[in-house]
């Protein structure tokens, strides 16, 4: 692991610390903050979303941060700035950017689809091009807008603006009473984990999203993400030309952010079913089984193969003790049980020990289990030939 990794494992176990519950929203905020691209958050209020937000930009060194609570009678100047009159004098249309969105490394706007349309828009360019015209076309330093919600629209005005997110997690209240019980422990007795302030600087950060696009992507691994994503189309889901690129980059950057030096699947199972749903929650096991039907991870496709064998030697093991079966139907069915066995042999050699990171171990433990269950059906028709 690269030094800087390290030193984005430790901002990472700081912030699981703080956040309960937030391991996997955690790892794709921080993937998307260097992907340079967006996210929205869905859930109800009091959930942690925009502290969870400002604690991973206080942690970057001189990083400005920009937060709004968007309503409808809202208008662009309070989030992009006011227009200069002095400008305006001269018929040139410039906004005072100070303290804007503009000016900001990561943004949070809340309640994102209370705004007007007028303003949604005005966003768009900022958003996808971190671009800006003012009146001439100027850069924002802008790494991530990331927006919350606790409804679900379903709006085809606002479409082009929904797209613009790219990572889309749902954020629940806390589920265990442990987490509960931990939570009102820190508030009574005011000892809740800090995450460390300017841990790491705007330069390391703009090296680790450098890193970040050197993490490996095997050929095989685009392969089994374009299946995925076309079983996803072909089911209905609507991926667009610009969203299937960035999703594949954000994959690349959540593989960094967990300390890999390539993407394995596993990756794309945890993050492709919450980047890629659109109008219900549902949506989003439905996608689970796309995918595993299209590429299942490695740890899937070894117990697949156990759980088979052991199917065999239990078939195996009823024709064995079944009174109504004579010599010739139990080694005809101890013939059938060897030859499954060898075939389900030659399936665990063809899985790579790289669809996951410890594919190797988990392999092993297959192939151990599958010598275990060939000695059994040796030891249950020995005698009959």
């Amino acid at each position: 692991m690269k030094p800087l990794q390290l030193k984005l494992q430790t901002l990472r176990k700081e912030l699981n610390a703080a956040h309960l519950e937030r391991k996997s929203v955690i790892d794709g905020l921080l993937a998307t903050l260097l992907a340079s691209q967006n996210a929205l958050l869905y859930g109800p209020p009091g959930t942690g979303k925009s502290l969870i937000l400002r604690e991973i930009c206080s942690a970057i060194a001189d990083a400005n941060f920009f937060q709004r609570l968007l309503h409808k009678a809202m208008s662009p100047d309070e989030v992009l700035g006011q227009i200069s009159l002095k400008a305006l004098e001269q018929d040139i249309m410039k906004r005072n950017t100070n303290g804007r969105l503009q000016e900001a490394h990561l943004a949070f706007l809340d309640e994102v689809f209370r705004g007007n349309g007028v303003l949604l828009n005005s966003l768009l360019e900022l958003m996808n091009e971190r671009t800006f015209d003012n009146p001439d076309k100027q850069q924002s330093p802008l790494r991530s807008i990331v927006g919350a919600t606790n409804s679900i629209d379903s709006g085809s005005d606002l479409e082009a603006f929904a797209d613009r997110f790219i990572y889309r997690p749902w954020i629940f209240d806390l589920k265990t009473p442990s987490s509960t019980k931990k939570l009102l422990s820190w508030t009574i007795n005011g000892n809740r984990p800090q995450v460390s302030q300017g841990l790491i600087s705007l330069a390391e950060l703009d090296q680790m999203c450098a890193e970040a696009q050197q993490v490996k992507i095997t050929t095989g691994m685009v392969d089994a993400f374009t299946e995925m994503i076309h079983n996803l189309i072909r089911d209905g889901f609507v991926i667009s030309a610009r969203r299937r690129v960035k999703l594949l980059q954000l994959v690349q950057c959540f593989a960094y952010v967990q300390g890999d030096e390539q993407v394995y699947l596993e990756h794309v199972h945890e993050l492709l079913p919450q980047c890629c749903w659109k109008s219900k929650i549902e949506e989003i096991r439905e996608i689970k089984k796309l995918i595993e039907t299209a590429a299942p991870i490695a740890k899937k496709k070894l117990a697949d193969i156990v759980k088979a064998a052991q199917g065999e030697v239990s078939r195996l093991e009823e024709k064995l003790n079944d009174p109504r079966l004579g010599h010739t139907d139990h080694v005809y069915a101890a013939d059938f049980a060897r030859t499954q066995l060898s075939n389900l042999s030659n399936s665990l050699n063809k899985v790579q020990a790289d669809l996951c990171r410890n594919g190797a171990s988990q392999k092993t433990k297959a192939e151990a289990d599958l010598k275990a269950k060939a000695q059994r059906v040796s030891e249950l028709v020995e005698g009959l030939y």
